[in-house]
């Protein structure tokens, strides 16, 4: 287990955790968005010591209650599952601070009111705002640490959304989120499904990529001492380049080079120090963990090829590329050489960004999409390699307001025509938006042969 002791002071992690805490001394809500293996758990452990929180919080220590709510823990992901996790965060959160400690008890029986009355959803939310009315008046400020938040952010209801901005509201900048994420939110659900939620955080989106160099060498150092194991300055050295400053690499690197110093002197082992097994799993993990586009993104790199600024600002925000003198490359080594190892791309990709009403073939562009052409290529590119059916893509197009063309083929024809003399190169001989015979269209990320 990783340690948090006087050998890791109180400037780790300070890139992030300096506007992170910013966030929580405004009352303002904001998301932390993390890959695998970026060591965000052990930035949740060591936010939440006394000393870490008097630092950054300041006069405001005393009164800020920062309550830790793992969403894997949700007995059942709903409503009523949501309220009762916060409500088990203050308990468990509240002798932290000694204003909240007289008001445990009186909250924890309101808790065991709401697990013996499962799936009452609105009894839990009452005793959720009372519990948090009691707090507040009492001069303390909340802040919810939502962790592991994607998989509940995607399914719950959009209502459990709104009734958490009702409760931020009732308390304004006395209660805040934040939300620890793989994804940015709006890659997770689009933000129109929940925009009340959604604009509270929308503004602050924070990164946790890759460690800085100082960090990184202070954990190795830690490893060293506590498996009785020194490395040596040129190892260690070459340790910190090839992690790139990602954890989980750098553990596999420990043991690799325990056991073969001489791959991490010598260049010409670098091959087959990237085909070590716990290297790929690492880099296996924090592939897998990307959505689709920025997978392609990587590909793109690796090989070239353009990709769309808001695709390399994603990649960035997660500390997986760079850009030198206009070049962008993938920051970390051991995944570069993953992601080379997968293949180049394949050709001109396709990519839609839903901000901008821009779908970028390649290092074109088109813009002058109608509303409703935009409205039929996101839903492809929500689809992207599937079969769409035309009977659900006519219930798409007119579920808002049904036009005497609902239901008719020809004009979903005519529309699919339309938006191939946007983004084909060859319309009359289509390779990304292809028809499905007898049954609908698929739109391919890069041309089919």
């Amino acid at each position: 287990m990783f340690e948090y002791g006087p050998q890791h002071p109180l400037s780790y992690r300070q890139d992030v955790l300096r506007p992170l805490f910013e966030r929580i001394r405004a009352g303002e809500s904001c998301a932390v968005v993390a890959p695998a293996s970026m060591g965000k758990t052990r930035l949740l452990d060591f936010m939440m010591r006394p000393d870490v929180q008097e630092h950054y919080l300041a006069n405001q220590s005393d009164e800020t209650l920062i309550l830790r709510a793992d969403c894997n823990r949700i007995d059942q992901l709903s409503e009523w599952g949501l309220y009762e996790l916060l409500l088990t965060a203050i308990v468990e959160g509240s002798d932290q601070r000694q204003r909240a400690i007289p008001h445990r008890a009186e909250i924890n029986t309101w808790r065991e009111t709401v697990i013996l009355n499962k799936e009452h959803n609105l009894l839990a939310l009452r005793m959720l705002e009372l519990a948090a009315r009691v707090l507040i008046t009492d001069g303390m400020k909340l802040c919810f640490v939502l962790d592991e938040f994607d998989e509940a952010y995607r399914r719950l209801p959009a209502q459990a959304m709104a009734k958490l901005r009702a409760l931020r509201d009732q308390n304004k900048n006395r209660l805040c989120y934040v939300l620890m994420m793989r994804n940015v939110p709006e890659k997770v659900r689009r933000r129109s499904d929940c925009e009340s939620f959604y604009e509270l955080f929308s503004r602050y989106v924070i990164g946790l990529g890759p460690y800085r160099e100082e960090d990184m060498a202070r954990i190795v150092t830690q490893l060293e001492e506590r498996r009785k194991h020194t490395l040596g300055a040129p190892l260690k050295s070459a340790l910190l380049r090839l992690s790139g400053g990602h954890a989980g690499t750098a553990y596999a690197l420990m043991d690799i080079f325990s056991q073969h110093p001489e791959w991490g002197l010598d260049e010409a082992y670098l091959p087959q120090l990237a085909s070590q097994p716990a290297i790929v799993e690492e880099c296996r993990k924090l592939w897998e963990s990307l959505p689709e586009d920025e997978r392609r993104g990587l590909l793109a790199i690796q090989s070239g090829s353009p990709i769309p600024d808001y695709i390399a600002a994603r990649l960035a925000l997660k500390g997986l590329m760079s850009t030198t003198s206009g070049t962008a490359k993938i920051t970390l080594p051991m995944l570069a050489h993953y992601v080379q190892q997968l293949g180049p791309s394949a050709g001109e990709c396709i990519w839609l960004d839903e901000d901008a009403h821009t779908i970028q073939i390649g290092e074109r562009k088109v813009t002058d999409l109608s509303a409703l052409e935009f409205k039929l290529a996101a839903y492809f590119y929500e689809r992207l390699g599937q079969v769409c059916h035309k009977d659900e893509i006519q219930a798409y197009l007119y579920a808002d307001a049904p036009s005497p063309a609902a239901g008719d083929d020809k004009h979903v024809e005519a529309l699919v025509r339309q938006l191939r003399e946007a983004i084909e190169p060859d319309p009359s001989h289509p390779r990304y938006l292809v028809a499905v015979r007898d049954v609908g269209y698929k739109l391919n990320a890069q041309p089919e042969a």
